[in-house]
């Protein structure tokens, strides 16, 4: 008799409430209309960043809801979430953003998807096909040095490398212990570079799951009103340390060159006088201060945020994640992904 496919769901959530989160209303209306056939056990956990302290009611006996006073963004999120998947027995992690939209088809057919693949430890996540208005989102696929889009109708394990967002991709949760959990330097923004290019640097496939579809509201597409400063200010900051920690001196030389023209143009058009501060002010860093010196400052500013910049989650075997004053980084250097 084959064993159950076990899935934890984690959505997190940021100054909204349980009640007009798409993510958890889709996901639960999706679970309902799980075939009974079907041997699967999932579980949602709502993860609240900044929480008021209220407790959560009515919430039904699968869903489980856990409230930080702080606002450590996503990793905090996730690794919490892959611990309570590691002590309960969960096979697979479901990562979802507040604001993604799953269709009523979507836990059945990822449930069928992980049962195919759920004795190829090779193969360490399953990715859908993630739109935003009809706007093409994930994933991509480098060929010729070059990002494209996946072809919709593909199913199957592409050939190259793989990168899309973490909202809807599913993890294998021995994948993700290999690795050692999430990388709090990338507490936010380029969560996703990092994971898709350590899993696969690790050796590991990822499965595209073209009839998996999600929507998802992707706020940096909003043109009307954009990041703000400070969400502007991390993304940079998040960019700028990948570079540093994974990319070449003529990569670092390019990204000044794009920080230098964002605030130009900024300037020039005065459409956005913060945002071009803040770009002016990364390229200002990146000039003033050292590869090492660049990369410590963002250790500080993952303190700041609540996260801790080593060891992610328990039994890590993460010696460096910098190469600066210590050992060299597990990885080899690899470009990231088109986000």
């Amino acid at each position: 008799m084959s064993r159950p496919i076990t899935i934890l769901a984690v959505i997190v959530l940021y100054k909204k409430k349980l009640d007009e989160s798409p993510a958890l209303r889709s996901l639960r209306a999706s679970l309902g209309c799980l075939d009974k056939s079907q041997d699967l056990r999932l579980r949602i956990l709502v993860y609240e960043n900044e929480s008021s302290g209220i407790e959560a009611c009515g919430l039904a006996g699968n869903v489980v809801y856990h409230s930080s006073p702080s606002n450590g963004g996503l990793v905090s999120a996730y690794n919490f979430a892959l611990r309570m998947a590691t002590a309960e027995g969960f096979d697979w992690l479901l990562t979802l953003d507040q604001d993604s939209t799953v269709p009523e088809s979507f836990v059945s057919r990822l449930a069928m998807i992980a049962r195919e693949i759920l004795d190829k430890e090779e193969i360490a996540g399953i990715v859908p096909h993630v739109v935003s208005r009809r706007t093409f989102i994930s994933p991509h696929l480098r060929k010729r040095g070059r990002w494209v889009r996946l072809a919709e109708e593909f199913s199957g394990i592409p050939e190259g490398e793989v990168c899309a967002i973490n909202s809807g991709t599913t993890w294998r949760t021995s994948a993700l212990r290999e690795v050692g959990g999430f990388n709090p330097l990338f507490w936010l923004d380029y969560l996703d570079h990092w994971l898709f290019r350590e899993i696969q640097c690790a050796g590991k496939l990822m499965y595209a799951a073209g009839n998996l579809r999600i929507e998802h509201e992707l706020s940096l597409l909003n043109q009307e009103y954009g990041p703000s400063p400070e969400r502007y200010e991390n993304i940079l900051s998040a960019e700028s340390v990948f570079c540093d920690l994974y990319k070449g001196a003529v990569d670092g030389l390019l990204l000044d060159a794009r920080l230098l023209a964002i605030s130009l143009n900024q300037l020039v058009r005065r459409r956005n006088g913060a945002l071009s501060r803040v770009a002016w002010n990364c390229l200002k860093e990146r000039i003033l201060l050292d590869r090492c010196a660049r990369i410590e400052k963002r250790k500080e500013l993952c303190k700041e945020s609540g996260c801790q910049p080593a060891g992610y989650i328990e039994n890590g075997d993460r010696a460096s994640v910098d190469g600066c004053g210590g050992n060299t980084p597990v990885s080899a250097v690899a470009n990231p992904g088109p986000f």
